[in-house]
């Protein structure tokens, strides 16, 4: 990871995992661009990271996969980045996040938030979230109702 970046997450990681927060604080963490993002050189290590800082605080940390450009695919035969079941597969098995802190945000630039979110669900993913009745600033974040 890039040092600037680095430094960038190590202060984060302090302001949220401090003693100001604990006990009654359980941080949620977002990955954004995580179908464009470098899964074994950012999304893998940020996320053993977090882990770590669980394990130290005691606080539960949810993780949210942010799919912002909809550029996911719900098939298990594409490719890192692209593929939503790769991507929790590899947030469980290789990053050590329990499914029950995994949380997949999609979006419907190109008409597959409803795939994705039931493919993440599928291979593992504990949430899905939404908007309700599709009233949000972006009208292409997946509706709850449709996830039901």
């Amino acid at each position: 990871m890039d040092r600037y970046l680095t430094s960038a997450l190590f202060i984060s990681f302090d302001i949220t995992f401090s003693g100001k927060h604990a006990p009654n604080h359980n941080p949620n963490r977002l990955i954004k661009d995580v179908t464009r993002a470098e899964v074994y050189g950012f999304v893998v290590p940020l996320a053993r990271k977090l882990m770590d800082l669980q394990k130290e605080s005691g606080m539960r940390v949810k993780i949210r996969l942010c799919d912002t450009w909809g550029f996911g695919l719900s098939n298990e035969c594409a490719v890192l980045p692209r593929s939503v079941p790769k991507q929790i597969y590899t947030m469980v098995h290789d990053a050590g996040v329990p499914k029950e802190q995994l949380e997949w945000h999609g979006h419907n630039d190109f008409y597959r938030m409803i795939a994705c979110a039931t493919s993440a669900w599928l291979h593992g993913c504990a949430g899905i979230n939404g908007t309700l009745l599709g009233m949000a600033k972006e009208q292409a974040i997946r509706r709850l109702k449709r996830s039901v």
